[in-house]
Formats: C-alpha cells, structure tokens, sequence
C-alpha cells in the first residue's frame, strides 16, 4: 500500500468516525427527545442485524429482540469471548416443548458455556446461562426469581437435553440455581438489567450490583454501541455514500 492510499484510507476513517459521531447525536435526539415516529424505517445493520427506527426506539423502553441481540453479540465480540450467544428467538423455541422438535439438532457439544436472553409472555426478560462441564443452568431474573418461573424454565432445558441421545443419560445431573443481586425497581428495565448481567458475567466479574441508577446510562451506551457498530458490511457503505455526498457538495460549491 502506497503512503498516498495509507493516507487516503486514514481520512476516510476519519470522516467515518465524523459521520458516526452525527449520527449517534441524530439517533440520541429521536428516542430520547422526540415521540416515536409513525412510518418505521431501515437505520442500521448491527453484528448482521437489521434495526429498524421502532426497535432503536424500543431502546427508550422495553428492548426489542434485535437491539438485545446486536449488542449482546457486539459485547461478545469485543471481549473475544468464547462463550456462545443464544439468540433470543432460539432461546425461546429451545425451552419451549411446544417448538423444540424444530432445534432438537442443535449442538451442545463443542461450547462449553452459553448465555442468552429468555422473553417471557413478551412483556419480561431473563438472563440464562448455561454452563455445560458443572451442567448448572443459571437463572437470573431482574425483578427476582420465583419458584414456579426457575421450575418451568429448567423442565423445559432438561427437555431439550432428552431430546439429544448425546445428553439423555446426563441430563439428571443438572442443577438449576441463581445469582444474588440487584432487582429493578421500574417496570420497563428488565432488558437493561439483563444486559448488565450479562455484561458483568462477559467480562468474569460475579459481583452482581448494577443498580436502578444506571439504567438510563446504560441505555444510551446501548445505543452508541449499536450505532457505532455497523459491522463491515454498513461501514464501507456509509463511508462510500458520506464521501459521495461530499464529493456532490464540494462540485455544487466550485459550480
């Protein structure tokens, strides 16, 4: 590569972060400032998730499936984790008896923890985590485990694992158990605290303590971070439309 290219590809990358850094202030304004939108619309694709405006917007409030999987993915990433993501819609059909016949194929057998975000009666979020070498299927629930809540969900993993030859003699062996911490104190943050949990298992750290104070914080990172992140794919198109548009302005100008 040329020093020509060199600096070339170095204020391209500069004018990216410019642009990026528009645009983060642009989504900030609509979902924290304004009302919602009427007519939804592509705004950005994150870890190969479309987000429409209505799901950034969910950002504000009870977050949407595709805002909890782009960060969760993106914070996988960054931390080079090698825990697996489970996206919540296969979460969902994986401890569903209804829907597991469709993902009973689904290897268990090369990861070694997993974790993933369960909606319940699309109105709830929980954490799960699922370690397979000690076979503890963890629990985490923001407004507070209940019996019958832990009891339900864990049938329905022990299910899962009968419907795998590969698990059917071990899956008496499991454990279902929780995490002391802190509960939310609101009725919309159960995906924010989720998050945080997750965050804070991520990164090996078991001190459990985010508290109600930083929700808001935290949805604004959520924000950034999926704004931010376009993945590979969105970056070079952005970079390719903001200097086009550049180039149009610049030639409008000396015409």
């Amino acid at each position: 590569m040329t020093d020509i290219e060199t600096d070339k590809d170095m204020t391209d990358s500069g004018r990216f972060d410019t642009y990026n850094q528009k645009v983060v202030r642009y989504a900030q304004d609509i979902v924290f400032l304004n009302k919602k939108k009427e007519k939804d619309f592509l705004f950005t694709c994150c870890e190969g998730i479309s987000i429409s405006f209505h799901s950034l917007y969910s950002i504000r409030d009870k977050l949407e499936d595709e805002i909890i999987d782009s960060y969760m993915l993106t914070l996988l990433r960054k931390n080079a984790s090698k825990i697996e993501y489970l996206n919540c819609a296969l979460l969902s059909m994986i401890l569903s008896k209804r829907h597991q016949h469709v993902v009973s194929d689904v290897s268990c057998l090369n990861i070694y923890e997993y974790c993933g975000v369960y909606n319940v009666g699309r109105r709830h979020w929980i954490l799960i985590i699922i370690k397979m070498i000690t076979k503890e299927f963890i629990i985490m629930d923001p407004l507070g485990e209940s019996n019958l809540t832990m009891k339900d969900l864990f049938a329905g993993w022990i299910n899962h694992l009968k419907l795998k030859s590969a698990h059917q003699s071990t899956a008496q062996m499991w454990n279902v158990t929780t995490v002391p911490h802190f509960k939310q104190q609101d009725s919309n943050s159960c995906g924010v605290f989720c998050i945080m949990f997750a965050e804070k298992f991520i990164q090996s750290n078991h001190q459990f303590e985010p508290c109600q104070d930083l929700v808001m914080t935290y949805r604004h990172d959520i924000l950034r971070t999926i704004v931010e992140n376009p993945g590979i794919t969105s970056r070079e198109t952005v970079q390719r439309d903001y200097s086009k548009a550049e180039t149009k302005f610049r030639d409008a100008l000396e015409g």
